[in-house]
């Protein structure tokens, strides 16, 4: 078909866009309404690109022929063209950011290694008194055995004997321990007279190889001029241990609560009592009013803290 296209459209009809066709050699044009461009607002220059023909959505780019065009009949109109369906919504990207609102999540501090497992010299015995309560016996176990080799440990309320492998595990437990506030107490690390000899041998022992001779008589002894500086480097060591031991425990202390403390001194109380029933029970059917603890082989602590129980005992029966 030939001559103006303009010619097969009525006037007063919607804006429309010839586009070109061939078949067999015959050249036509199709009839493409649209709605025209949008109104624009007075004053405001019209954008670059706008001059442009109006395309449809989805329809090819200016100056572009599609591939396959279906053949229309000369007069044939369409109608305008229809509006897409709006697609699903997009979800708004939101990065993943490493730092969280949240607080931090408590997390516990590794361990380092342990002092030398070693039992060299003779075994000393310290006395470690004025543990809390709400202290579990294995925290001890563990801070004890960061000074060194435990060889026992035998506790009794809130007191107790841990046997070292070698003064230098008994002098450290002294150094570090002693007055080291733990659940709002402070500890008691010492020795008795018999086992305080022995450390002042070994430090003296220390202190000849530190200084290569013997000190003298009228010298003056520092208290911790023995200390050489490998035992420093143990004794850190020692330090950073039990504090990741307090670390680890401080939890199962706060929580701690008043029952399981009257539980657990009730539990105590038992045991004592049934340890001194078969005791008290002989001296009351032999007439005695009291147990004569004097002749038995017994320490003059632990006589006194006897005696104090039996008497609590006499008391329940009585009740």
């Amino acid at each position: 078909m030939s001559g103006d296209p303009s010619n097969l459209v009525p006037p007063g009809s919607m804006p429309t866009t010839f586009i070109p066709t061939t078949s067999a050699g015959n050249v036509g044009y199709m009839v493409m309404s649209y709605s025209g461009r949008p109104q624009m607002v007075p004053g405001i220059p019209m954008p670059p690109g706008m001059g442009m023909p109006y395309m449809p959505l989805g329809g090819p780019p200016p100056g572009l022929m599609p591939a396959v065009m279906p053949m229309a009949h000369p007069h044939m109109m369409t109608g305008p063209p229809m509006a897409a369906m709006p697609g699903p919504p997009l979800r708004q990207y939101r990065p993943q950011h490493t730092n969280s609102t949240q607080p931090p999540r408590h997390t516990r501090l590794p361990r380092p290694p342990m002092v030398p497992q070693i039992i060299n010299g003779p075994t000393v015995t310290v006395f470690v008194g004025n543990i809390t309560e709400k202290a579990p016996d294995q925290m001890v176990r563990h801070i004890l055995a960061a000074c060194g080799t435990v060889i026992s440990w035998k506790r009794v309320q809130a007191f107790g004997f841990c046997e070292y492998g070698s003064p230098d595990a008994g002098l450290r437990a002294i150094r570090i321990l002693h007055e080291m506030d733990i659940g709002g107490k402070k500890l008691v690390v010492k020795v008795d007279a018999k086992t305080k000899t022995v450390l002042d041998e070994f430090k003296a022992e220390k202190r000849r190889k530190i200084k290569g001779r013997s000190p003298l008589q009228d010298e003056p002894e520092e208290e911790d001029d023995y200390i050489d500086d490998e035992m420093k480097r143990f004794d850190q060591t020692a330090q950073c241990r039990i504090a990741c031991v307090l670390d680890e425990y401080e939890s199962d202390m706060k929580n701690f609560t008043a029952a399981e403390m009257t539980e657990r001194r009730v539990q105590r109380t038992q045991e004592r009592l049934a340890q001194l029933s078969q005791a008290s029970e002989n001296a009351l059917k032999d007439g005695e009013s009291s147990l004569d603890l004097d002749d038995a082989n017994i320490e003059e602590g632990k006589r006194d803290l006897i005696t104090r129980e039996i008497g609590k005992f006499r008391e329940i029966m009585k009740g």
